[in-house]
């Protein structure tokens, strides 16, 4: 179950004790978090207001966004490495553009842009006969030590 969807039950939850006929019976909000998985603070939160929202988050733009297109289109035609489509576009559009090697890989992996990678095909030929060790060269030494 994900975190909405806890906090959704849990202000349903809230919103039926607020609303029984007996009262309001206020819950322990630490054993209710321990069995929510919520923090304390949250559960609090949703009880002191169980009508309210969750904000909507903005999403922000990624500096590679411009690049997505050309990135997947990389992985798409070739059997790289996030590293090297990463060097290849710092060389193709300077090192301004792609500072961090870190963002570059969380944005590749954020966007799932690696699902189209090509895979390494490599074309065997049939094995070649080995061929035989050349004879190996004695050669012998003469001791120069005059005695």
């Amino acid at each position: 179950m994900t975190t909405r969807e806890q906090v959704r039950k849990l202000q349903v939850l809230f919103q039926q004790l607020q609303e029984s006929p007996e009262g309001c019976i206020k819950p322990t909000f630490s054993q209710v978090a321990r069995e929510t998985g919520l923090a304390r603070q949250t559960v609090a939160k949703i009880w002191k207001d169980p009508y309210a929202q969750p904000k909507e988050r903005k999403t922000r733009k990624s500096q590679f966004d411009e690049y997505e297109d050309e990135i997947r289109q990389l992985f798409s035609r070739f059997p790289v490495s996030v590293k090297a489509v990463y060097r290849y576009l710092q060389n193709k559009y300077g090192e301004e553009n792609f500072k961090s090697y870190d963002s570059f890989k969380y944005f590749v992996r954020a966007r799932n842009l690696m699902n189209d990678r090509k895979p390494i095909s490599i074309a065997l030929d049939e094995p070649e006969e080995a061929q035989p060790a050349e004879e190996a060269v004695s050669v012998e030494t003469t001791d120069t030590t005059e005695e």
